[in-house]
């Protein structure tokens, strides 16, 4: 588990670099719906590395946001910069 946490957090350390964004720690999905609606409410963007989040935990974080996203880390390669060229990718970033 502490590795699935520490390759969470280098990932969303790259990724936070590469984009120029903020980047946050968090675990509590009622907290971090609080924060992402104070931050997109500002048309702000942040990445969020956290533990892997149930469906259920997905859709309390998500609520009535739009553009929020989740990636499980589990689905890309090891290294951190593809991670984040994928993401880039994927996302349009």
């Amino acid at each position: 588990m502490e590795a699935d946490a520490a390759r969470t957090l280098t990932v969303g350390l790259a990724l936070s670099a590469d984009l120029g964004w903020p980047l946050m720690e968090a675990a509590d999905p009622q907290a971090l719906h609080a924060t992402l609606a104070t931050v997109l409410g500002r048309r702000e963007h942040l990445v969020v590395a956290s533990p892997v989040l149930s469906p259920e935990a997905q859709a309390t974080v998500r609520g009535d946001l739009p553009g929020v996203r989740f990636v499980n880390l589990a689905d890309h390669p090891d290294n951190p910069q593809e991670i984040v060229r994928a993401l880039r990718r994927e996302f349009g970033l």
